[in-house]
């Protein structure tokens, strides 16, 4: 996942199939990717094609307009501003 200006606690990352079905998302590492900006979940196995799964780190970081870290977005429709 992208972390570039993030703190990420890599203790609090966690891995779960949407629906809490078997077997549970094991966690073998947590790397960072200095080059990409991104933080890396080694996963002990590959998911299977279609599955879903929800990530839930903790993390803090400056609210950025650059379009990096953790960044706020808007957008004009219908002359109202999102």
């Amino acid at each position: 996942m992208h972390s570039k200006e993030l703190n990420i606690t890599t203790e609090s990352i966690s891995v779960e199939r949407k629906t809490g079905e078997s077997p549970a998302v094991i966690i073998n590492n947590i790397t960072s990717d200095i080059t990409h900006e991104m933080t890396v979940i080694h996963l002990a196995s590959a998911l299977e094609i279609g599955s879903y799964v929800l990530s839930f780190p903790e993390y803090n970081g400056t609210i950025r307009e650059e379009g990096y870290g953790l960044f706020r977005r808007t957008y004009t429709e219908k002359n109202a501003t999102r």
